[in-house]
């Protein structure tokens, strides 16, 4: 069944002011091309062919334009790599004059090996299986160096394991170089076999071609690239035009690869993640990969996992265009990343059980542009953790829209950068609380060109963005923050050297009874170079003190509850209003560079 029509659309120009009308056209194509393809998803379990999987939010297969403008070129496979095994010698070998037989129960697990062995002898060659369903029973198929395996096609060949079967996997590539399995079915026949681990095991393999393949009801893995002994990683493995359908642990699980290209890849329903990639052991290897065109629906728990948590060398991976949807118990994430130079381009995800996505601790260099993230049950992207530093962190052009807690919530991270986000609608389900973004002891963040705003008649989202926790260097400029419940923004008083200009509303913090986390405000100290068009505290019972306070030429800030000021600094033909008051002054004058001070009966008393 191949994915539905889907409707295309033009990228957002670089440097694009945040205006609403620019935002919600471009996002209303985004959220009915994630419609239609919840539909199309809903009813792959089952069928026979998807067809050509092209670009899942409207872009070509190969050339992939993100929503910032720039372009991304991912080469989807080298034909270079397989030549060999597609045309090694010519010979051809018909499972049938081999014994095989379809249907009956028959174990055709001898004929095949058979038909297997004859090509490799003959110095490489092409074991054809006519359509039918082939019981295998008694052992593992061993696939061997030359060889390809070719099907009449996945919706007509199928290899079944036969019931009782113990061997691990269906189809063994074991130091195996120039071999193939294409065009057919792996049936893992779980209820009556539940001894059959996987569908396909790849262990210190090179040049593989794995093609217009389906694995479905496996024990564990569709498919399981990984060593056995020793630590030499699968290197050059294609896989192209898969389904991984209800297998008991993922789709695919990738323990090492070198230079792998997986695309045009469905996951439905399998009893973990649909694609794991995940070394154990800090020994192991997973290094230059393009992962494209994917799409992950209903898995139990996390949807595409990229994740080291073992210190393997895990980077250089190519991620574009996925959909990750409908899935993922409470607290389960669609996309898991942990890594090094991990570029993420136009990933979407919806609806899913914990939070959209999840960037860890100890990442450094991730790059995400283009997606959106809509209705996750917790956070729409968290970043970072308390307990170390992620590093060089870019969100940009997402579409965060109506998650149950924050939009991004970034913690820990040096490098942080928030580019031309949309972040509306969120908090749904702790109203009132959260906000569009929030930074916890980040250093050295940019948050640039957002539209962080709630667009509903009961608003939910309470703020554009939170800064706590002893953030330093925050750079907040040229974003939208109307529309919110209260404030444009908030702080807690810890954060250093922040600087904001060129914010719709100017900007404003709030100095709430009841801040976020429901705990009665403390009295809190704002530290250090501060630069803002509109500061001021909302009705509240917290007492403000600054160290240095900067306004910019012709900026207006209005200092409500009890404040003191260190040092004031104005620029030109600005004013700052306080009551109390700053240094017993009610109001502060710069005209032309001279700065006057007044009482709060208007009398002069000084300059």
């Amino acid at each position: 069944m191949p994915i539905s029509s889907l409707t295309s659309y033009s990228p957002i120009p670089n440097g694009s002011a945040a205006t609403p009308g620019l935002w919600d056209s471009r996002f209303l194509t985004v959220q009915s091309n994630l419609s239609q393809l919840a539909s199309d998803t809903s009813v792959f379990a089952g069928t026979g062919s998807i067809g050509t999987t092209q670009s899942v939010l409207g872009f070509s297969a190969n050339t992939l334009r993100a929503e910032s403008g720039n372009t991304t070129v991912v080469q989807p496979y080298s034909t270079a790599l397989v030549t060999k095994s597609i045309d090694s010698g010519g010979a051809v070998f018909n499972g049938a004059a081999f014994g095989m037989v379809a249907g009956g129960g028959t174990d055709n697990a001898n004929f095949l090996q058979s038909a297997v062995s004859a090509a490799n002898l003959a110095g490489g060659g092409t074991v054809y299986v006519s359509g039918g369903t082939y019981t295998i029973t008694s052992h593992s198929i061993s696939m061997l160096s030359g060889v390809e395996v070719v099907g009449a096609g996945r919706g007509a060949t199928v290899f079944q394991v036969g019931a009782g079967a113990t061997f691990q996997e269906l189809f063994s590539f074991s130091t195996c170089s120039f071999g193939a399995l294409r065009r057919c079915r792996l049936d893992g026949n779980k209820t009556a076999a539940p001894g059959s681990l996987h569908g396909i095991r790849l262990t210190q393999s090179t040049d593989i071609l794995l093609e217009d393949l389906a694995l479905s009801n496996f024990t564990q893995d569709g498919s399981y690239w990984g060593p056995n002994v020793g630590n030499t990683p699968n290197e050059r493995i294609i896989a192209r035009d898969w389904e991984c359908l209800s297998n008991g642990r993922n789709g695919l699980s990738v323990i090492q690869a070198k230079d792998f290209v997986i695309s045009n890849l469905v996951g439905v329903s399998n009893g973990h993640a649909d694609v794991d990639i995940e070394p154990n052991s800090s020994s192991q290897i997973v290094q230059r990969g393009t992962l494209s065109n994917f799409i992950l629906r209903g898995s139990t728990d996390d949807g595409l996992v990229l994740f080291n948590n073992v210190g393997a060398t895990f980077q250089d991976l190519q991620v574009a265009n996925v959909v990750i949807s409908g899935g993922g118990a409470s607290g389960a994430e669609g996309l898991i990343v942990k890594g090094e130079r991990i570029n993420l381009v136009n990933v979407s995800i919806a609806t899913w059980g914990g939070s959209g996505a999840n960037i860890h601790e100890g990442s450094q260099n991730i790059s995400w542009t283009g997606g959106a993230l809509w209705g996750n049950q917790s956070n729409g992207v968290g970043v970072g953790a308390a307990s170390s530093w992620a590093t060089n962190i870019t969100l940009e052009a997402l579409s965060i829209d109506s998650n149950g807690d924050t939009g991004i919530s970034a913690t820990s991270v040096v490098g942080l950068s928030i580019i031309g986000n949309r972040l509306r609608n969120n908090s749904q389900r702790q109203a009132g609380i959260r906000g569009g973004m929030l930074l916890s002891g980040c250093n050295n963040s940019r948050v640039v060109a957002n539209r962080a705003h709630d667009s509903q008649t009961s608003k939910t989202q309470r703020h554009g963005l939170r800064t706590l926790t002893s953030c330093s260097t925050v750079q907040v400029s040229a974003n939208d923050f109307e529309g919110n419940i209260t404030a444009a923004a908030d702080d807690d008083g810890t954060t250093t050297n922040y600087v904001a200009f060129s914010n719709t509303p100017s900007l404003s913090f709030e100095r709430a009874a009841v801040p976020d986390g429901g705990v009665a405000a403390p009295t809190v100290a704002f530290a250090s170079e501060l630069s803002l068009g509109l500061f001021r505290s909302a009705a509240s019972t917290a007492a403000l003190s600054y160290g240095t306070l900067s306004l910019g030429g012709g900026y207006l800030a209005s200092l409500k509850t009890a404040t003191s000021i260190n040092s004031l600094v104005l620029g030109a033909n600005a004013i700052a209003i306080s009551n109390p008051g700053v240094s017993g002054c009610s109001l502060v004058l710069n005209i032309n560079g001279v700065q006057y001070h007044f009482n709060s009966s208007g009398t002069t008393i000084g300059r």
